[in-house]
């Protein structure tokens, strides 16, 4: 499963593939040509694995967990 958005002409995408532990993230230009690729864990200042909060992040925008959950 996977996520996407758009950043004036670049896409950042980030998807978990089925059966790995971590998320990875594209970054492409409109074309779709790769201009970046990270990742396995990548670690933040806090500890945390900040590619899979990310992915996390990304999931509960998208499923609209956040505004469901106010009611």
């Amino acid at each position: 499963m996977g996520f996407l958005t758009r950043v004036g002409q670049t896409i950042i995408i980030i998807e978990r593939p089925r059966g790995e532990t971590f998320p990875s993230m594209r970054i492409t230009d409109e074309s779709g040509k790769v201009l970046e690729t990270v990742g396995g864990p990548v670690w933040g200042e806090d500890g945390t694995e900040f590619l899979s909060e990310l992915y996390e992040l990304a999931r509960r925008q998208a499923l609209k967990v956040d505004e469901l959950c106010q009611i």
